[in-house]
Order: structure tokens, then sequence, then C-alpha cells
């Protein structure tokens, strides 16, 4: 939303270091609680992997199948097959990321929409401090509901029902998450900016990180129980590095905001919702995209296995 008053755009655009928007796997892939009919993946117990499959399996750094220095021809066929099937499954999980996440939160969108109109427009706002703080909260909000939606979405696409988060689950907690970030943009459009219900509102950011990893978790282990280790995912990065430094400094700015004086804190309520907005930001949207190649990797691998066994 943009005004005359020069107030910048403040639905959430990635930051310019994010990595590309997260996608959702393959219509392929078990939608739990979903009204769509789609067909579950062949069970994922492999019998121990021929020579061939050695070869295609591991994972280059974008997921795809990586080749062996040295294979004949009928191999590399093999593994363009294989790349190709890895591909198709994560151009559909693009087109059904926007289906599933174009439902969630409307009402809590809209509400947002509104204290963004009046905060703009209000005469009741007259310190451009507390204008400016009250914008750049509802723009945090904006980014932290988005990050909500796709986290929720992402829940639903899954290997194993049986062994995964629920989305019902997910989506519940993350509800409770996102009627904070209202409140706290509620607040900043009534001119109250309160040391707890900013502090609040980076613990709920730090809650929908935990919740990626959680399904990043679930989802690695049910991809990577197979018998042959040659074909498990690799993500690629030291995931619980990741994860390791986005608490250490959500910790940090947690502390510097609960022990600030009381007359400091007004000037440091911005800076520390803004980090902890685009940390979490960064992590989440880079674990749903490891997570949506490992995901795409295990429907590659089953639709070969179904191939084979036809």
């Amino acid at each position: 939303m943009a005004t005359t008053m020069g107030i910048l755009h403040l639905r959430p655009r990635p930051p310019s270091h994010a990595l590309p928007p997260a996608t959702t796997p393959s219509s392929r892939l078990i939608l739990s609680r979903s009204s769509l009919s789609l067909r579950p993946l062949p069970g994922l117990k492999m019998q121990t992997g021929t020579a061939r499959l050695r070869h295609v399996s591991r994972c280059a750094t974008d997921g795809a199948f990586e080749p062996s220095p040295e294979e004949d021809p009928r191999t590399s066929r093999f593994r363009e097959e294989m790349d190709k099937e890895y591909r198709a499954a994560l151009r559909t999980q693009k087109a059904m990321a926007k289906e599933l996440e174009a439902t969630s939160f409307c009402d809590e969108g809209a509400k947002l929409d509104s204290y963004v109109t009046e905060i703009v427009s209000s005469p009741l706002i007259l310190s451009d401090k507390a204008r400016e703080l009250a914008v750049m909260v509802c723009s945090k909000a904006f980014m932290a509901i988005d990050l909500s939606i796709r986290v929720a979405a992402n829940a639903h696409l899954r290997v194993d029902a049986s062994s995964e988060m629920s989305p019902y689950t997910v989506k519940q907690i993350i509800r409770t998450y996102v009627s904070i970030f209202l409140k706290t943009a509620e607040d900043a459009c009534r001119r109250r900016f309160d040391r707890t219900v900013f502090i609040s509102f980076i613990d709920a950011l730090r809650g929908l990180a935990a919740i990626s990893h959680i399904l990043f978790e679930d989802t690695l282990a049910v991809v990577n129980n197979v018998e042959d280790s040659s074909s498990y995912y690799s993500p690629g990065c030291d995931v619980e590095a990741l994860n390791h430094e986005l608490q250490f400094s959500i910790k940090e700015l947690l502390t510097s905001l609960t022990t600030a004086p009381e007359r400091n804190t007004y000037e440091l309520l911005w800076p520390a919702l803004s980090d902890a907005t685009l940390h979490v930001w960064d992590f989440v949207i880079r674990i749903t995209d490891i997570r949506n190649k490992a995901l795409a990797h295990a429907q590659a691998r089953s639709n070969d296995k179904y191939r084979r066994n036809k």
C-alpha cells in the first residue's frame, strides 16, 4: 500500500538477500485433511538399490540428481528421467502453493489492511516518530502473516500422514501467533508501544521458525527411512547450524529488550522487531525450500520405483 505521504509499500517483499519464495510439493504427495483426491505415494521402504540407482540418487546443490563422474549411456538416460521427475515435482509445488495459500488467514490480512489505512490517514497520530514506528510494525506484521500462511500451507504437504506433524495442529498453533501479530499492529495503530507486546511478537516469530524446523525434521526422517542409504536425501547445508544461529540471534534481541532501561525501550523497539522478522523470514523461507526439495526427491524416487515395478 502506498500513500501520498511518502509511506512505502507495506505488503511483504522478500529481503534482497532472501531465497526465492517457498513452494509446496507435488500433488501426488498426501495432502492431509484436504478435499483433493490425490494418489498417495507408494510405500517408501525400498529394496537394496541397483548400481544405477546408487549413481543417480545423490543430490546436487539444487536438489536435482547428480550424475556420477563415470556412467554409461543407460545410466545417464535413467538419471535424466529422474531429474525430469524431480523438476516436474518442484513445478507442481509452485502451483499447489498458490492454491493452498489463497484461502489462509484472509480475514486477518484484511484486518491488518484496515489498521494500515487508519495509521496513514488518522490525524490522531501526530508524532512523526510514532507514525513511522506504527507503519514499521504493520509492515513486519504483514511479513509475519505471510510466513504464517506459507508454513500452514506447507504443513499439508507430506510423505507420510501417520508420522508427520498434523496440518490441523500446525494451523491451530499458527492461529495463536497470527492473533499476536494483529494485536501488536492494533496497539501500534492506537499509539500503544508496549515492550511486552513486542516481546510476544518476537516469541511468536520464533514459534513459526520452530514449526518449520519440526516439519523439516519429520519429513527428512520419513524420506530417508529406506534401506539403501545411497538414495538418502541430503539438504546440502547444515540445517542445525542455521537453527542454532537463528536461536542465538533471537535470544540476543530479546535480551536487549528485556534488560534495557525503560527510558531506552522506545529506541530499541524498531531495530529489535525489524531484525527479528528478517532473521525468521530468511530461516523459514530457506527451511521450507529445503523441505520442498526433500519431498520432490521422494516423489521422483517413488515414481521410479513405481515404473520399475509395473
